[in-house]
């Protein structure tokens, strides 16, 4: 049976694409079948991670949505793009940054369930262990339905004033549409910040689990999407705290 993450922030720049890149290749690592999936169709960036500036005329989870293929369609094995390869699989579901299909997805022009029951059929077709769902930032019924969907929820913050009033309100949200098991990772705290503290603070005000507090990152913040931090920089302070993250969530 496939546990299915949505990875979710109130407000952009949170890194959440980053970081669901990143925990997708290093749960195809640990050897488990993982499906990624890029529903941020307003500003698509995983699969510039992976190396590929154009993707040509490949299928997208945007065709998916708009009825013109099977989701099965717009999945890439990217396994063999990750050098060392992966004990497990990955698989992902790009979406697209061609402005027509960009402004289609402003337009609304799907039914806001398509996401969930493709996301199900293709965790059954590839026999997943684990799908990654990276939803754009803030709310809307697409974001709403794919959270209450899923088996986990990982929300995003940064030691921001905005940043807790906005989780606060998903979290609210959450719980009221009775979503799954919650948790929270402090991304971009300041050096000069104890992160163990941060941590136990936005646990207590939220009262929700916080899986990881992440140090700003010089390294991340210069490889940005050009890249897998895990495998630029495996040793460094961050992909030993990502891999930790990974425990805690498969």
């Amino acid at each position: 049976m496939t546990t299915t993450i949505a990875i979710h922030s109130f407000r952009r720049g949170t890194g959440k694409s980053t970081i669901a890149a990143n925990l997708a290749v290093l749960m195809a690592d640990s050897g488990l079948r993982v499906g990624l999936v890029d529903a941020n169709l307003q500003s698509p960036s995983l699969h510039l991670f992976f190396g590929r500036l154009d993707l040509g005329r490949h299928p997208t989870l945007n065709d998916y949505l708009a009825g013109r293929c099977e989701l099965g369609m717009a999945t890439i094995n990217v396994t063999s793009w990750l050098r060392p390869s992966p004990a497990g699989a990955l698989f992902l579901v790009p979406a697209s940054g061609e402005a027509v299909k960009i402004l289609e997805s402003l337009r609304g022009d799907y039914r806001a369930e398509a996401l969930s029951e493709g996301i199900n059929a293709l965790s059954n077709d590839l026999g997943l262990d684990v799908l990654l769902v990276d939803t754009p930032a803030g709310l809307s019924e697409e974001t709403l339905l794919t959270i209450v969907a899923a088996d986990r929820l990982l929300l995003l913050l940064r030691p921001d004033h905005q940043d807790y009033h906005g989780t606060g309100v998903v979290i609210e949200l959450a719980r009221r549409l009775g979503a799954s098991k919650l948790m929270l990772l402090v991304n971009e705290v300041p050096v000069s910040f104890d992160t163990g503290e941060v941590a136990m603070r936005v646990e207590t005000g939220f009262g929700q689990p916080v899986v990881a507090a992440l140090p700003h990152s010089e390294e991340l913040q210069m490889i940005g999407s050009g890249g897998l931090l895990v495998r630029r920089l495996p040793d460094s302070p961050s992909s030993h705290i990502l891999r930790q993250v990974v425990a805690g969530l498969v």
